[in-house]
Order: structure tokens, then sequence, then C-alpha cells
């Protein structure tokens, strides 16, 4: 897979980090706010230890940068940081990525989920539902979907002066934090996940919870395990309370919140959920369904009469892959330019495979260099089983 170049100068050249401004955390370490020395134009660096793990969720949010709804990576660096460790020996990765102002989603149902109302959820979640489609189109499984990784681009007031609608209406919507993600043709058996928002095929395979009695087989999934993680997301953006939690505060999972998410067993008895519509109702229930197999597809959700009748209904046929970095092909595309291995006149081909979520992953996609000034990539991708050619023109 290709992905960014890691560079080894020294990041304090180049950046100045506010270690007072702690902004973040995500799976795998800290997230800080920092400036460009020669833009003077502001960032958030996540800095985690520099280990396999660490390289491994970059590839996989660079997978994803062609989706509007990713949060975007700009540098990543591997330094040695006197400030998190004297021990020089020790790396750690700087990942530079935008900073999102408006914070975790998580942060809007706290503050403000008295006058969200449904309407207002639907709109966010739509974002939430496009970006997960084109992580789910370019093989990648995210499972962590959670409202304290899906952020808010840019900082946002509510308030008696302002227009929630308004407010709402502007809001840009991005997903972040793949430190669980995962390549989808890889079939994962782990049990990487955060208590509240774990399918159940996933959490099966956590040994810690099973009794001696039972085997020790783990058995694979596949992104369908994000798709219960977007209706418990709905449910707990919509409702301010998660369907599953512990019913002893100081533990994150106990043996009944195990038992109700192995087996599905949730309700919609709190007030809210009176004055909420049937529709969206059966949305989560469609979309929290203990079998994979009889969850909804992200094509039945994003065809769901709920989104219609909120005003909010999907484009026909509506992509939200950009023309640039599909995949990392920029990468691709500076290290010729640098190489000076590119003609215009020739074709050169690499192997796409990883981009298809697909478990085959022999059949290989090509790059077609034009002499037209712009680089076309043609990309063969399958799809829930359809082949599908697309041709997206990359801008130098």
């Amino acid at each position: 897979m290709d992905s960014i170049e890691i560079k080894t100068t020294k990041l304090e050249d180049y950046y100045r980090i506010f270690w007072s401004d702690k902004i973040g955390s995500g799976a795998n370490g800290n997230v800080y706010s920092c400036l460009c020395k020669k833009t003077w134009k502001n960032y958030a660096v996540k800095i985690i230890p520099d280990r396999p793990r660490a390289r491994r969720e970059i590839e996989m949010q660079m997978a994803c940068q062609s989706s509007r709804y990713v949060v975007p990576i700009f540098d990543v660096y591997s330094n040695s940081c006197e400030k998190l460790n004297k021990n020089k020996r020790n790396k750690y990765i700087f990942i530079i990525m935008e900073n999102m102002r408006g914070g975790e989603l998580f942060s809007l149902i706290e503050n403000h989920s008295d006058v969200l109302n449904e309407a207002h959820w639907c709109k966010i979640i739509k974002q939430i539902v496009l970006g997960l489609k084109d992580i789910h189109e370019l093989g990648i499984i995210h499972r962590d979907l959670k409202p304290e990784n899906i952020f808010i681009k840019d900082d946002y007031s509510i308030n008696q002066f302002s227009s929630v609608d308004e407010t709402v209406n502007d809001m840009e919507i991005m997903i972040g934090d793949f430190g669980f993600a995962v390549e989808a043709h890889t079939r994962p058996c782990e049990a990487l996940f955060t208590p509240y928002y774990v399918a159940p095929e996933i959490l099966a395979n956590d040994l810690r919870y099973r009794d001696e009695s039972e085997d020790k087989l783990q058995t694979p999934y596949d992104s369908r395990c994000d798709m219960w993680s977007l209706g418990v997301v709905m449910y707990a953006l919509i409702s301010n309370i998660p369907p599953f939690y512990p019913e002893i505060h100081s533990k994150t999972m106990t043996k009944r919140m195990y038992n109700n998410i192995l087996t599905g067993t949730f309700h919609f008895q709190y007030n809210i959920w009176k004055s909420i519509s049937y529709e969206v109702k059966e949305l989560i229930s469609d979309l929290v369904q203990v079998n994979p197999d009889d969850r909804v597809t992200m094509e039945e959700v994003m065809q769901h009469s709920w989104f219609k009748n909120m005003g909010n209904a999907f484009e026909s046929e509506q992509s939200t892959l950009s023309e640039v970095s599909l995949g990392g092909l920029c990468g691709i595309h500076d290290k010729m330019l640098k190489s000076g291995s590119h003609t215009d006149s020739e074709t050169k081909e690499y192997n796409f495979s990883w981009i298809a979520s697909s478990s085959n992953d022999s059949e290989s996609s090509d790059v077609e260099f034009t002499d037209n000034g712009k680089y076309t990539v043609r990309l063969i991708i399958q799809l829930d089983n359809t082949w599908a050619q697309r041709r997206l023109p990359i801008i130098h």
C-alpha cells in the first residue's frame, strides 16, 4: 500500500507544537495544536510511539484521503522527543492533520442536545453515512466509529443569538482516528473495540468474556461491523444515551451489557423517543441486528425513507470521493516526478488490489498516464461482487 512519506528531519524546524493546548486523544496517542512556521497555518498534531501499529494507522487514514468526510493528513514525521521521553532512542510518529476546530461530535451531544432536534441530527448523520460509505468503498473497515472519532471541521456557535438551523446546515462532519482500522480483504478476527459501540461479532471474539467451557475459536468479520456501530451512534446522538451501557459506572463492560450486545437487546422507552419518528427507530433497529446478514446495507441506508422525509435524501449515484489523492495516488505521482521515471507517452501499471473490498485480492487495477497534461487513473474495483470502472483526473 502506498502511503505518505514519513520524514526524519527535525519537526521543530518546520512546526511549533503548543504542548499546553491538548485538543484530544485517540486510540494510540494524544493530539495537540501546532503551527507551521512557513505558512503560519494552524494544524493538529497527533503524537504516537513509532511502532508498526502507528504506521498502520497512517496507512489506513491515507488510503481514505480521497473522501471529503475523512480528516486530512498533511505531513508525517518520525522523531525523538525530549518532551515526551528523554531517551533519544525512542521515536515518535507526528501526524500533522487538519485542526478540527469544532471538536468531537461527542461534545455537541454533551453541550447542545437540548436544542438539536431529529432534523438536525439527520443532516449530521447523512454526512457520517457518506464518510463511512467512502471508507468502505476504499476497502477499509474503521472498527471504531463513535462520536469521539467524528469531528466538526470548523468552530461553531449555538446560543440564543444564532440560528441552530443555519449552524447545523454549515457543519462539515469528518471521520478520524483510524487506530483500529484494517483492510477489509484481510478478514480480521481481532477483538479491537470501544465497548459501547462494538458489534457482537467482534465482541464474541474477545476471549476475556468467554466461559472456560467455551471454545477459543475466533470468527472473521467484515465491514458490516461498522453498520452496527452506525446504528448505535445514531441512537446515542438522538437520545444522548447509548443503547448499551454498563449498569456499574466504574466498569466499561459488565456481563449484562455483554449479553445485551450479543443478543441485540435494547429499547426505545426513554421519553425522548416518544417524539421521534418511527422511520429512524426502524432504521436503527435494522442496523443493530445481531446477525450481519440481517443488517441493512449501505445502499439500503441511503435509500431509507427517513432521510427523504427529513428533507435530506441522498442524490442518485452520489459519489463523494474527490478527484485527487484516491488511495494515495498523488504520492505515486510525486515520486514519479522526483525520480524522473515518467514521460507523457508511457503507461505505467501499479497494483491497487488493496483498494478492492473483496476477499479476492489477486485482481489488480492499473494507473494510466495520458499525454494531455493531466493524469488519468483507471481503477477497477470490486464492490459487493460488482465490478465497476472509474476514470478520475489527477490534478498536478
